[in-house]
């Protein structure tokens, strides 16, 4: 009798897996279903916690394997390749330093970025105090991306891959002169540091970041009056951008939106 139960319940259980599917939509859905059945041209679907039948047509559904208990990454991978993974970035902070910066971010794997920035140091004041300032720098950065990236929201929607918390070492240079009333400032700095933050995307294809960072700088310094007498080393102090140093010690504070494509 019990071996009869047993094979019951396994014929049972059997038939009830049979309705466990995972469906891969075009536009980059996963659905996990608890109850699936084929028609001519569409197909009848249950979600989980959801008494519900829904129907799709087959033209809509990319692939539909059997639900081991958990979804595999190759499904996410496929999910992956028609995401927008590259983003051009433009550092909203640095205005407040007098610095365009401009970033693009590739994905190298799933928990690697590498991002390199440009600066363009520019800016004038014809009120007293009167100065210019001119000059570029340039940084590159490998992000470690720390949460996990293999997430379905309930809508079935997969997580955005470059919507992420990151952790990122970075190495840096940058050049600029400032010419005031009665002198001019010039410096160049190296800089070794790394950053933490998180990415946001907006409908798939704006994104914002917000990350701060902790550095150690080194470099040279000259100020020379106006009138060219001699020229001085300078204590390095760097203000520019989203970039702030004393002492050898450099910080950043960073808010940057992006295009992702």
């Amino acid at each position: 009798m019990k071996k009869i139960l047993f094979s019951l319940f396994l014929i049972i259980n059997t038939y009830a897996l049979t309705g466990q599917k995972i469906m891969l939509l075009n536009n980059g859905k996963i659905y996990r279903t608890t109850y699936f059945k084929a028609y001519d041209g569409y197909y009848s679907y249950k979600l989980k916690d959801l008494d519900v039948a829904f129907f799709i047509t087959d033209d809509q559904v990319d692939k539909i394997i059997d639900d081991p208990g958990y979804v595999p990454k190759g499904i996410f991978h496929e999910v992956f390749e028609i995401q927008n993974t590259r983003a051009l970035k433009m550092s909203i902070s640095g205005f407040s330093g007098e610095s365009l910066i401009m970033s693009y971010e590739q994905q190298l794997s799933i928990k690697w970025h590498v991002e390199g920035s440009f600066k363009l140091h520019q800016g004038d004041n014809n009120d007293f105090p009167f100065y210019e300032a001119d000059g570029w720098g340039a940084e590159l950065g490998i992000k470690y991306i720390v949460d996990n990236p293999y997430h379905i929201f309930k809508s079935g929607s997969v997580k955005q891959k470059m919507q992420h918390v990151f952790i990122k070492p970075t190495i840096g240079y940058s050049d600029r002169s400032q010419r005031g009333f009665s002198d001019s400032d010039e410096y160049s700095i190296f800089y070794i540091g790394s950053s933490a933050g998180a990415q946001f995307v907006l409908g798939g294809r704006m994104s914002i970041e917000l990350s701060a960072g902790l550095y150690y700088y080194d470099g040279s310094g000259t100020s020379t009056p106006m009138n060219g007498t001699f020229t001085i080393p300078i204590l390095l102090e760097p203000e520019e951008g989203d970039f702030s140093g004393k002492k050898n010690l450099g910080t950043s504070l960073s808010i940057k939106f992006g295009f992702l494509f």
